[in-house]
């Protein structure tokens, strides 16, 4: 018993203690800290790929459609549902 309260009267080991407690939850960069912004950097790169592939992408549509009128032609027909004056459009949706 007298061990243990030697070791607890350690003015060393008292400091340690109290540092780790200090650095692990009760600091500014705590580690939870630490792990909620390693998950948002993880989010932002995932999104930096994919907002990567969605320009290039549009990049590659806009260079086909600027390329040749009659595609211009059928996409805006498909995609904003134009129609020619003589035309009737029905949408179908499942």
């Amino acid at each position: 018993m007298s061990r243990l309260i030697k070791l607890l009267t350690n003015k060393y080991l008292l400091v340690f203690v109290f540092a780790g407690i200090w650095i692990v939850f009760l600091d500014t960069y705590n580690l939870v800290a630490q792990y909620k912004v390693s998950n948002q950097i993880d989010q932002l790169e995932a999104d930096i790929t994919h907002y990567k592939q969605a320009i290039k992408e549009v990049d590659y549509e806009r260079r086909i459609l600027f390329q040749d009128a009659e595609e211009l032609e059928r996409y805006v027909r498909e995609k904003y549902y134009f129609k020619r004056s003589n035309e009737d459009v029905f949408i179908l949706t499942d």
